[in-house]
């Protein structure tokens, strides 16, 4: 992620011969939204949908690091570096929120990724691998920030 007042090249952001607007950094226009609907302690719907893919399936997450409910602009398609895919053993496909902070740390290390239940998370949002499969593999490219994730309830 580029620094505060860093564009997408690592400049300054700037327009014109004006300063003033040399803090806000670049993010590209949301190509992609998820939405997460917690209608239970440690559970609810996630839904995407993106030209003939669509995914409406049950989330979990551990209720007692769960993120607050929020739009998180500038996410991403990754692969998490400290978790392997059950199937394959690759390193786990992912959405990664940047902005989520893990409640009571500070960490930054918040994904939607695969898992059976809530035992799966730890403050991250998991389904069932092959809906995650589905929505990972609609969205390109990896590591855009062209997804925005909203967490309601």
């Amino acid at each position: 992620m580029s620094p505060a007042g860093k564009g997408n090249a690592g400049g300054p952001v700037t327009s014109g011969a004006s300063l003033a607007s040399v803090t806000t950094p670049l993010l590209p226009a949301s190509s992609y939204t998820i939405s997460v609907d917690r209608t239970g302690p440690d559970s609810g719907r996630l839904k995407f949908t993106s030209g003939s893919v669509s995914v409406d399936t049950t989330c979990w997450w551990d209720p007692e690091v769960r993120i607050g409910a929020a739009n998180y602009a500038g996410c991403s398609k990754t692969r998490m570096d400290s978790k392997t895919d059950t199937v394959t053993g690759e390193k786990r496909p992912a959405i990664y929120l940047p902005q989520a902070v893990v409640p009571g740390t500070g960490n930054q290390t918040i994904f939607i990724h695969e898992g059976r239940d809530a035992t799966w998370s730890d403050g991250c949002i998991v389904i069932d691998r092959a809906e995650m499969l589905k929505l990972w593999t609609a969205i390109a490219p990896m590591d855009g920030r062209n997804v925005t994730v909203n967490v309601t309830g």
